[in-house]
């Protein structure tokens, strides 16, 4: 019997779904497809767990927590996260979603931790200047640790931006006392970047870039240098962001990306970007 829903049942049921378990699946196929295969013939030799943090777990989707449920046992559960950091369009949308999902669970408790112990408060208010035209629920609070105001500069071009940056970075390399986060909101600047910096940095401890299969080794007085999703979950002493415009911010999804990048910085904050007028007559 199980054997005929093996190799029948879960193929056509699969198949329903647009999945040809003869060919090569993308990410979003494979986990259908997993479900679907658990769903139907449990679990075997798969070994189960008696509890399971997830972190950042606003990215994962429904379905992701669907599967994790069959192998976590009695829905067991510990779970941390910021909608307002959510980058993943996936996602789920908001947590009580999870009680639905999660049904091994006999109870569930909520938290709200609103307090940001990371930055000062000039940065955690700019931040919420940033989400603020798009939500009021999960906004952070400030410690009220003073320090320096959030800088932006606003320039012409792309290679201005590049410019003012590699002006102010050569002045930080020469007494490199802290930790730096440069985060390539424009991805388009991230590969000039990182080819520049050796140049500037010039001990190769001290200069890490960052991408997906990047292992973070923390260097406290070092310069980090990635894209804005690869920025998740770290912080800097000083962090600047290139390729953004506060001022031009038109939906939530790029008010969550521009949130999460301006809140890795701990202590000082620059960002850089292309003016409204300059972005609007651009050819390029």
């Amino acid at each position: 019997m199980k054997n005929d829903i093996k190799t029948h049942v879960v193929t056509e049921l699969a198949g329903s779904f647009g999945i040809d378990t003869k060919k090569s699946l993308n990410y979003a196929q494979a986990i259908l497809f997993v479900y679907i295969y658990l769903s139907l013939m449990g679990i075997q030799k798969h070994p189960t767990y008696e509890y399971c943090v997830v972190d950042e777990g606003q990215d994962f989707s429904p379905l992701e927590y669907a599967i994790m449920s069959k192998v976590v046992l009695r829905g067991r559960f510990g779970i941390f996260g910021d909608l307002n950091q959510s980058l993943d369009p996936a996602g789920i949308s908001k947590w009580e979603d999870l009680f639905d999902i999660v049904k091994e669970a006999k109870s569930s408790v909520r938290f709200e931790l609103s307090t940001n112990y990371r930055s000062t408060k000039p940065i955690i208010e700019f931040a919420r200047k940033i989400l603020a035209p798009f939500t009021k629920d999960f906004m952070p609070e400030s410690i009220n640790r003073m320090g320096a105001e959030p800088l932006t500069k606003l320039v012409s071009s792309g290679e201005e931006i590049l410019k003012e940056f590699f002006t102010e970075i050569k002045k930080d390399a020469k007494d490199l006392d802290k930790s730096i986060g440069v985060i390539c909101y424009d991805n388009s600047l991230f590969d000039k970047v990182s080819k520049e910096m050796p140049k500037i940095i010039k001990n190769s401890d001290q200069l890490v870039i960052l991408d997906s299969g990047t292992r973070v080794n923390y260097i406290p007085k070092g310069v980090y240098v990635m894209d804005a999703v690869n920025s998740k979950g770290l912080e800097f002493s000083k962090v600047y962001v290139l390729g953004l415009n506060p001022k031009m911010i038109n939906d939530f999804d790029e008010a969550r990306r521009a949130f999460v990048v301006t809140t890795r910085a701990m202590n000082e904050l620059v960002i850089y970007g292309i003016g409204e007028h300059e972005k609007t007559n651009r050819k390029d």
